[in-house]
């Protein structure tokens, strides 16, 4: 036989629905207490101090690890890093050479 919606069965369904909805908030909070600190975002060594899109496909970072900077760029053929010894250092002959080499790809590409 059918069960009519009695105002009994509508009570109960609802108390059904708010003990789950307790005990889920109640094993969130217990997995968060249990585990507190052991996930928490902790000050991240390496810093990304500044990120440049050149195009689409190929970008220039500066990283920040250990009081030295890098310069990270990155494109479809890979990454290169170039550590930069202070703000004002010049560039070196790799990273020109580098940079040539990813412009006459670029150029080069249909």
């Amino acid at each position: 036989m059918l069960e009519t919606l009695t105002f009994e069965y509508f009570v109960r369904t609802i108390v059904a629905i708010l003990f789950v909805a307790a005990l889920l908030v109640l094993v969130v909070w217990a997995i968060k207490v249990r585990f507190k600190g052991k996930f928490a975002d902790k000050e991240s060594l390496i810093k990304v101090v500044q990120k440049t899109q050149i195009d689409p496909r190929h970008s220039v970072s500066i990283l920040a690890y250990d009081n030295q900077k890098f310069l990270l760029a990155s494109g479809p053929g890979g990454l290169a890093l170039l550590e930069v010894q202070s703000p004002h250092a010049k560039t070196s002959d790799k990273f020109d050479k580098l940079l040539r080499k990813e412009i006459d790809n670029q150029g080069s590409q249909p």
